[in-house]
């Protein structure tokens, strides 16, 4: 957090805490001027309705069972060097497990800032998208203030929370602090580089680099989806099943092995990842035009 956010933050944190202590306190005094049946009756109530609503939260994320945190965090240690700086919304949670940092910055709250890459030494950022891939309004916003940055920054992946994508950029070729311009690209990253401009024979050395010297099974899935647009179902179907040994949860992959499995020839395990995919979707046409 830059130094001139800090009050103003401590400030809101404050004023919020008091309007919940007032709320809370005048509840009280409601409640302890009523009957005590009543009192009973309304207890009992808000319990049934707790009970209630973790249950349905329970088996909404049984049904629909997304990415989890700390799965997201062990691909990151994978992706990232460990020099990465990452700021915007999710990068604590991101951060908790591993050797990355994080640094806190609200895009939301707080205006265009100039000196933002200059004192910050982020190397990365993070968004939540809006509905299905489409971008969010702080990202819009984000691409608004800052397009020095974001025109050079390199989209390194994409990775699903409940029903949003959370999308990582690597924005060290746009900023002008000198730790975040020293940051050294990982094989993966310099694969989506590649990757992103329709470089595919580049793409394809460093994701095989980074799946078989780092053993980053994540590399693989997108090897199998150049292999899959090659029209290679063999190959990609390969390597999407050691690609999905580490990323069970990613409805997008099991899709494309289905595709490849079925074009395979091997209708028995593209008709098993097609209801992985579904299994897995958070929410009915995620898969757009993508036939299975």
């Amino acid at each position: 957090m830059l130094d001139g956010e800090f009050w103003p933050a401590v400030g809101t944190a404050l004023i919020i805490g008091l309007i919940i202590s007032v709320a809370f306190y005048l509840i009280f005094r409601l409640v302890n001027l009523l009957r005590p049946k009543i009192r009973l009756l309304i207890g009992a109530s808000l319990v049934i309705l707790f009970i209630g609503l973790e249950a349905t939260n329970y088996v909404g994320w049984y049904k629909k069972m997304t990415f989890a945190i700390d799965y997201i965090n062990r691909n990151l240690s994978n992706e990232l060097n460990a020099e990465a700086v990452i700021i915007g919304p999710y990068a604590q949670t991101l951060t908790l497990d591993g050797d990355l940092k994080s640094e806190i910055y609200y895009f939301g709250a707080y205006p265009k800032n100039d000196s933002l890459f200059i004192v910050l030494p982020a190397t990365h950022v993070v968004f939540e998208t809006g509905s299905g891939s489409a971008m969010s309004g702080n990202e819009q916003k984000f691409h608004e203030y800052y397009p020095q940055v974001m025109n050079r920054a390199i989209l390194i992946d994409s990775y699903m929370i409940g029903r949003y994508y959370i999308n990582l950029y690597n924005v060290t070729n746009g900023v002008d602090n000198a730790i975040a311009r020293a940051y050294r690209n990982t094989d993966f990253e310099a694969a989506m580089s590649f990757y992103r401009r329709e470089q595919m024979d580049s793409a394809t050395v460093y994701f095989t680099r980074s799946a078989n010297n780092d053993g980053f099974r994540r590399a693989n899935l997108y090897l199998g989806e150049i292999y899959l647009r090659r029209g290679d179902a063999n190959l990609a179907k390969v390597e999407f099943r050691k690609g999905l040994e580490d990323n069970c949860f990613d409805p997008k992959y099991w899709a494309l092995f289905s595709i490849a499995c079925k074009r395979d020839g091997d209708l028995e395990s593209s008709e098993y990842a097609k209801k992985r995919a579904l299994l897995y979707a958070p929410y009915e046409g995620f898969f757009g035009n993508l036939t299975l």
